[in-house]
């Protein structure tokens, strides 16, 4: 027995990894998964208020909003972009699309009112923490004082 593992330990095992067929198996229970891209500030910034705005004018809770925007029944997701987040440029109108779109395939995919809340939080958790980490920008005010 080696003096550097226990005397009950397993062996160390060489190579490691997945097994050969892992992606077949996978590919065959339906388990395919897809990354989101990732948030630009602008974009998250510009998603971010226009839910809240859009929560706060019709009277719901911002995850039910986005519940609603995420399906369909608030406003059309391809077209959020271009209508609810102005000022953004065209690369980030894009990749909202593109967000939205990956978002909303996942919760039309998820079984159950449990499921569904936890794909909308995991959709705003980004844009929380985005503006959280960004605070609010404000113009700066500078006092010009005349010499008497």
């Amino acid at each position: 027995m080696s003096p550097l593992r226990n005397a009950h330990s397993r062996p160390r095992r060489h190579g490691g990894g997945r097994a050969e067929d892992y992606a077949e198996r996978r590919a065959a229970r339906g388990n395919v998964q897809q990354h989101a891209a990732e948030w630009s500030d602008a974009a998250a910034r510009a998603v971010f208020a226009a839910l809240h705005e859009g929560s706060m004018r019709q009277g719901l809770a911002i995850g039910n909003y986005t519940e609603g925007v995420l399906t369909g029944a608030s406003t059309d997701p391809s077209h959020f972009g271009t209508r609810e987040c102005r000022g953004v440029c065209a690369g980030d109108r894009a990749l909202i699309a593109d967000i939205l779109a990956c978002h909303a395939s996942r919760l039309e995919a998820a079984r159950g009112r449990a499921a569904r809340v936890r794909r909308v939080r995991a959709f705003l958790k980004p844009l929380r923490e985005r503006a959280r980490a960004r605070g609010v920008v404000d113009w700066l005010d500078v006092a010009l004082y005349a010499e008497a």
